[in-house]
């Protein structure tokens, strides 16, 4: 199946959101309000795949450009290389409105593959004007231990955005001080203090039940990122805040999530994810930290973990993350915890080079 290249009308695709029953929560409508089939086939069969909504989500925003892409290009779908992506890439820097992250663009380029693989049945090809792109020799190695086939051809690596190695900073103290300051409800501190004291993710947040909170044990279930559930030790203040939030201001609603709207129209209605961001965008500027995100908050957690010596294997359980590696990138010791891990290290054992004058 291909898409027919026509004219760009210029107009964005849009992506419309289906009531719950419907097959796929996501579908992406032309200009014309005509659904676009080789997407939604593909979204399908991500539902179908039981793919969380929220990734659904971000493949149709994702292949919404694609399709944009493919309309003002000349080759068809089922005629692509990966040399062409060269040709993506430079589109995305034009047409975007905003300028996207690395990942983003990354995430871009991979989606275009899937589609391209849903619906030929192979990887996309490469071409003469890849030769430049090789294999590493980590990758040579790893198709090696999969028994890959060997090829006489060079091995060549898929067209990618280098990703810069950056991990987010951490809150300080004061920052944090500040931050929780403006905070005037019980329900607004109870958020950050499960991001910061327990290491939420916003998802997971919006996403808690009243029975998910055992009260006894000082517990609360965690619906993690792919289905996965965790338990996670709810610390003294992070306690309190809750049986203050339920007790004093959480309305009375047939609904069970544990954060809902407090105010408006929609009182009694869960959180939505806007309605988080737009919660913790107020409270940025009001404070004047335009730092406090929700996934600082995370990051501040496990650095004040590391620093406090739990070992990273129980750490990543906190986390809710499924390799050990992904842990590590959350932590980022500053340049004072290196000067006091080099001091303690010479304080045991001091040097024995000969550098006295």
């Amino acid at each position: 199946m291909s898409i027919p290249p026509t004219q760009d009308s210029g107009q964005a695709p849009i992506v419309f959101c289906c009531p719950p029953s419907a097959p796929c929560r996501y579908v992406l409508l032309d200009c014309t309000g005509q659904p676009i089939g080789p997407i939604n086939l593909f979204l399908q069969s991500c539902c179908v795949r039981a793919l969380s909504p929220a990734t659904v989500r971000t493949y149709a925003f994702a292949l919404r450009d694609a399709w944009r892409w493919l309309q003002s290009h000349p080759q068809k779908l089922q005629t692509l290389t990966e040399a062409h992506l060269l040709e993506y890439l430079d589109w995305l820097s034009h047409h975007e409105s905003r300028v996207l992250a690395p990942r983003s663009i990354n995430l871009r380029l991979l989606l275009l593959r899937m589609l391209y693989r849903f619906h030929t049945g192979h990887d996309l090809p490469h071409s003469p004007r890849s030769v430049s792109l090789r294999a590493t020799p980590s990758e040579r190695r790893v198709r090696a231990q999969l028994d890959y086939p060997r090829s006489p051809q060079p091995l060549l690596r898929p067209v990618r955005v280098k990703v810069p190695n950056l991990l987010p900073a951490a809150l300080g103290v004061d920052q944090i001080a500040t931050f929780l300051a403006s905070l005037r409800t019980f329900r607004d501190r109870s958020l950050v203090a499960l991001a910061l004291l327990c290491g939420l993710r916003s998802c997971e947040l919006l996403s808690l039940r009243l029975a998910d909170v055992d009260w006894d044990q000082k517990l609360i279930r965690v619906r993690g990122k792919g289905s996965k559930d965790r338990l996670v030790p709810m610390a003294d203040p992070v306690v309190s805040l809750l049986i203050r939030y339920g007790s004093l201001e959480r309305p009375s609603t047939p609904d069970d999530r544990l954060f809902v709207v407090l105010k408006g129209p929609r009182r009694g209605a869960p959180m939505t994810a806007a309605g988080l961001r737009s919660l913790f965008r107020y409270h940025r500027r009001r404070a004047g930290v335009p730092e406090a995100h929700p996934h600082r908050l995370r990051h501040t957690f496990a650095r004040e973990l590391v620093r406090a010596g739990v070992p990273l294997p129980a750490l990543m359980r906190l986390m809710g993350h499924s390799h050990i590696e992904m842990t590590l990138r959350y932590v980022n010791l500053s340049v004072q915890d290196l000067a006091e891990v080099v001091a303690e290290a010479y304080r045991r054992r001091p040097p024995t080079l000969p550098l006295h004058e």
